[in-house]
């Protein structure tokens, strides 16, 4: 009688079972990896940060978590060029994370990038018209812009069609604008609108 262990069929579902629970667990691996780095990161230990960061990152490359705590790690240790990159690559890999595009935006700012900036946001636009619409404002009122801020933001809430946090943008684009008449009454007007 022959050994059914030794059947091709069988080695064959026993190695992909096997496979199977080692990718598992190296998802599980790499996310507990990850949490561990973004401990050590609310600690200020960036070494360790780092490194657990970087296991995460070995286990699942495609951890945008771990992607994007990399890019926090750098960041505070002022290697931007490394955290712009972490940033981006965790936007390339899922478009939808928010957050990798604000710190890229404020780090392109910060170079003096202003086109790659609103760049950006109108990329962030495509995925979460909102956030990319207050992101670009961002953009514009860094760039010492305020008037474009304001002619895009008073065209997005025309006729009581924008949102309470695009309406205290445009407050602040006002202000900034130097029209704090304009800005007082369009926070009156939210008050009253019970936004």
């Amino acid at each position: 009688m022959k050994c059914l262990a030794t059947s091709p069929v069988v080695r064959l579902a026993v190695s992909a079972c096997v496979l199977i629970a080692l990718v598992g667990c190296g998802a599980r691996r790499a996310e507990q990896h990850r949490r561990t780095g973004d401990t050590y990161l609310r600690l200020n230990d960036f070494q360790q940060a780092a490194q657990e960061y970087e296991r995460a990152l070995e286990l699942d490359p495609g951890n945008v978590h771990a992607r994007f705590g990399q890019g926090l790690v750098f960041l505070r240790q002022k290697k931007d060029a490394e955290a712009l990159a972490a940033f981006q690559k965790t936007i390339e890999q899922d478009p939808s994370f928010q957050p990798a595009y604000l710190e890229a935006a404020r780090l392109l700012l910060a170079a003096q990038k202003v086109p790659e900036a609103e760049e950006l946001a109108r990329r962030l636009q495509g995925v979460n018209a909102e956030s990319g619409d207050l992101m670009l404002t961002g953009v514009y009122l860094e760039s010492g812009r305020a008037a474009d801020a304001v002619a895009f933001l008073e065209e997005r809430t025309a006729g009581g069609k924008g949102t309470a946090p695009q309406r205290i943008a445009l407050a602040k684009a006002y202000q900034a604008a130097g029209q704090a008449d304009k800005a007082e009454s369009e926070l009156k007007s939210l008050v009253e609108a019970g936004g």
